[in-house]
């Protein structure tokens, strides 16, 4: 009986095998999926999740309160200081169409 082995290099980089996504972690395999598998592909174009465009969204679509209640808990826990959050510093909108909101001041 002849025997044939083949070595593989490890990969440090996730491999897609039949529309799946597997990474190695010591001496197992593990499926990468959901925010790991998005986390990966957006580093991969380099890109990260705060720059993406999503399509059909405008300004009247976004929770006012939810940027109070993060400014609030981002002057408590000292991850910005009042003067990042002041308008003077940060009311810059940028957006590509109507429809499409790249950026807006906190």
């Amino acid at each position: 009986m002849n025997i044939n082995a083949v070595n593989v290099e490890a990969s440090v980089t996730p491999i897609s095998y039949r529309g799946r996504h597997y990474i190695r972690s010591g001496s197992t395999t593990q499926e990468l999926g959901g925010r790991e598998l998005d986390n990966f592909i957006l580093h991969r174009l380099g890109k990260t999740w705060d720059g993406m465009i999503i399509p059909n969204v405008t300004v009247s679509d976004l929770d006012t309160s939810a940027f109070r209640i993060f400014r609030e808990k981002a002057l408590v826990s000292e991850r910005l200081q009042k003067t990042d959050l002041e308008c003077k510093r940060h009311c810059k909108r940028h957006s590509k169409s109507d429809s499409q909101v790249v950026c807006v001041a906190l």
